[in-house]
């Protein structure tokens, strides 16, 4: 992430007391260039992908009541093309492959998170970047109307 730049990292995650804390790292790593909302549920998300600003990155858990994991990770990907999506789940290790080959920008089991929280940095930094060479290669495609 650029250190000039606020970023808003929307985080779908039903665990609380997860959320919290990851909500919490991201803020403190730093401070005043993330906005990072929190929504609990599939349909908290839709709400929040309707408000009238982009978000840079989605960190979404594929284990919400009431969903199917990669029915979850579809929904989201047209919900916000554009937009990188890096799945935090407490799933196996198998779930990566599944997840990238999706669509998603990364992935990473929630019991690493504090352990390799740099590494987490890296993933989201490398989505975005990864996401902003993809939308600028789309842009460059759409025929200009004159």
């Amino acid at each position: 992430m650029t250190d000039s730049l606020v970023h808003c990292i929307l985080l779908v995650e039903d665990d609380e007391a997860f959320a919290q804390t990851l909500v919490e790292m991201l803020e403190s790593w730093q401070p005043g260039q993330q906005v990072v909302p929190h929504v609990t549920s599939l349909e908290a998300a839709q709400a929040a992908l309707q408000v009238p600003f982009r978000y840079d990155l989605l960190i979404l858990d594929l284990s919400l009541p009431g969903t199917k994991e990669f029915l979850t990770l579809k929904t989201m990907l047209a919900m916000a093309p554009g937009v990188p999506i890096v799945v935090v789940t407490g799933g196996v290790a198998e779930t990566e492959a599944s997840s990238i080959a999706q669509g998603a920008v990364g992935f990473c089991q929630k019991w690493t998170l504090a352990k390799n929280f740099s590494g987490f940095l890296h993933l989201l930094r490398h989505g975005m970047a990864r996401q902003a060479k993809i939308n600028a290669l789309l842009d460059d495609d759409e025929p200009s109307v004159t």
